[in-house]
């Protein structure tokens, strides 16, 4: 064999190694991936690798897009790199893929077409696995934590968006069961996010997209990395994940961009506000920050309010729970008339209330020194909760109604605690009501979620629905039935005129 011909050999056989090298050290290996709605109705394209990987490509179409790092490692506690890209709404379907991967382009994901004009929504919120100092859950049971069933009974429902209301992280300390729990995974850090959410998400990435919101879990004495890392609409600054910010800038998702009607979707940072007890100054931030995001350009004709603290709720831990008074007072007296609904999470059960202003309360106090826009408009409303995700359920009290006697905590005996105990209970409802009356309750037991079908042609009837009326559902995976209920919608201009 010639010198010429041995050195074309030694060089063609190092350039085909070099070949099938080169895929080894390229690709990425990908822990995690997902799709979810950012801020300005983007869709974010996110992806966790190990924290010696850089990031992967993202394929669209045809086109390679190189991710960028949204969070890099912090060794000792999150050990990973989190990836993102940003994709505008598109008319058109796309086929996205990281690696060999595809994941839901909420436009390829409009299955309304299939459902007579209805776009479809699922709500669902409290998943983790609560390991705290007072109780540990069965986080090896899928019985006693059914997250992934719940997840895989959404993904059955082929919606065309998840909406997570919050609560993710819940091993707060260290396991004292190893039956039930593992005794080094907790606190906030990659491997307990990996347990609480990650890798149950991922069974079921493929297949939706989401919508996360800032449950109290995250807040800033809690799992708050965690949550900027990995799940929050903004991009991330240091501010946010250093310093931690306590309440975010609301932000609205228009369903419109992604041809799903005219609803808008108000998203509400309530991570940090305290139940019961608040300060005027409290207050005005709260309020300050709820009309912050509202103006002409923002409203749809029919707006959602998500804010993982409900505010209205019934019946909590054996007590007469009407909500979250700090953002009832801030909100409920300044929401505009477009608001239909509000959903939650929270309280650790499905219900859904029927709720209209008391034209008998008087509009004085705190609300009379706030400026005029976005004063409040509406009139009746609906609070959905869907906080049966995954979490140690709260035991709900049926078949009472609101305006039944309902027991509250004795302070003390005889007759003394029973009158005291009723002035607490009646000052308590009207802070926690600030203005407005309970009508009607349902409430569910058992784990699951809730879809929302959404007509997106108002002026059209709809098999599940009724004159434009959006039908919510409550679905359990113990074995309890469906139940469906429809949300009223009171548009400005069949509103009847406001007394004076």
């Amino acid at each position: 064999m010639s010198i010429a011909l041995r050195a074309w050999l030694s060089g063609a056989c190092a350039l085909l190694l070099a070949l099938c090298v080169l895929p080894a050290w390229s690709a990425a290996e990908v822990l995690f991936s997902w799709s979810q709605i950012a801020v300005g109705s983007k869709l974010s394209i996110r992806a966790v690798v190990p924290s010696g990987e850089s990031c992967p490509d993202l394929h669209v179409d045809s086109r390679v897009v190189k991710m960028g790092t949204r969070a890099h490692p912090e060794p000792g506690v999150f050990e990973d790199r989190v990836c993102e890209s940003l994709l505008s709404p598109s008319s058109t379907p796309r086929v996205i893929k990281i690696g060999d991967r595809i994941l839901p382009d909420i436009s390829v994901h409009a299955n309304h077409n299939q459902r007579d004009g209805l776009a479809r929504v699922v709500f669902v919120g409290d998943t983790g696995c609560r390991v705290s100092r007072l109780l540990e859950q069965d986080c090896k049971s899928p019985n006693k934590w059914p997250l992934r069933d719940v997840l895989s009974g959404i993904a059955n429902q082929n919606p065309d968006l998840v909406v997570h209301v919050g609560d993710y992280l819940y091993r707060e300390v260290e396991c004292t069961d190893k039956s039930k729990c593992d005794k080094h995974i907790y606190g906030d850090r990659s491997s307990t996010w990996i347990e609480d959410w990650l890798s149950p998400l991922q069974s079921v990435s493929d297949k939706l997209v989401f919508l996360f919101v800032r449950g109290n879990h995250e807040s800033c004495s809690r799992a708050h990395k965690g949550w900027f890392r990995y799940l929050d609409a903004y991009p991330l600054s240091e501010q946010r994940y250093k310093n931690c910010e306590k309440i975010t800038d609301p932000w609205v998702f228009d369903l419109k961009h992604w041809d799903m009607g005219d609803v808008g979707f108000y998203v509400y940072d309530s991570s940090s506000s305290d139940e019961i007890f608040y300060r005027g100054s409290d207050v005005k931030i709260m309020r300050q920050k709820f009309l912050k995001g509202i103006n002409s350009e923002t409203r749809s004709s029919q707006m959602w309010l998500l804010t993982h603290r409900p505010l209205w709720a019934y019946w909590r831990y054996g007590m007469e729970y009407y909500g979250n008074v700090p953002q009832a007072r801030a909100i409920a007296e300044v929401m505009p008339e477009e608001f239909v609904a509000v959903v939650s999470g929270h309280v650790h059960f499905a219900q859904i209330l029927s709720v209209r202003r008391d034209e008998r309360h008087g509009k004085g106090g705190e609300a009379d020194s706030q400026p005029e826009s976005g004063r409040g408009g509406v009139r009746s409303i609906t609070q959905i909760i869907s906080g049966n995700g995954g979490a140690y359920l709260n035991a709900p009290k049926k078949g009472r109604k609101p305006g039944e006697e309902a027991q509250f905590l004795p302070l003390w005996g005889n007759s003394m605690g029973v009158n005291l105990n009723k002035m607490v209970k009646s000052a308590y409802r009207s802070l926690a009501l600030s203005g407005f009356v309970i009508d009607d309750v349902s409430t569910l037991g058992g784990f699951g979620f809730c879809s929302v079908d959404i007509p997106i042609n108002n002026g059209r009837d709809h098999s599940v629905t009724s004159g434009g009326k959006p039908a919510v559902t409550f679905h359990s995976v113990g074995g309890e039935r469906s139940k469906k209920f429809l949300v009223a919608v009171v548009t400005p201009s069949s509103e009847p005129p406001r007394n004076k």
